[in-house]
């Protein structure tokens, strides 16, 4: 049950870094527009996987009881 707590803990410090590094890419300047449009897809996608594997951590809780 302890790592089910740990990828909870760690998926919510994911969200923060997620929100703080996409308003980091609003405000930047020197990003070429190809490069800043890959970043958003892998801070997406990065974002999903941890969201998957809290979803996964929830089941897991379920099932032990």
């Amino acid at each position: 049950m302890r790592y089910v707590i740990e990828v909870d803990r760690l998926e919510n410090v994911i969200d923060e870094q997620y929100v703080s590094i996409m308003e980091m890419l609003v405000e930047a300047e020197e990003i070429k527009p190809g490069v800043l449009m890959m970043l958003k897809s892998l801070l997406e996608f990065l974002e999903k996987a941890t969201d998957t594997c809290a979803e996964t951590a929830d089941y897991i809780r379920i099932l032990l009881g």
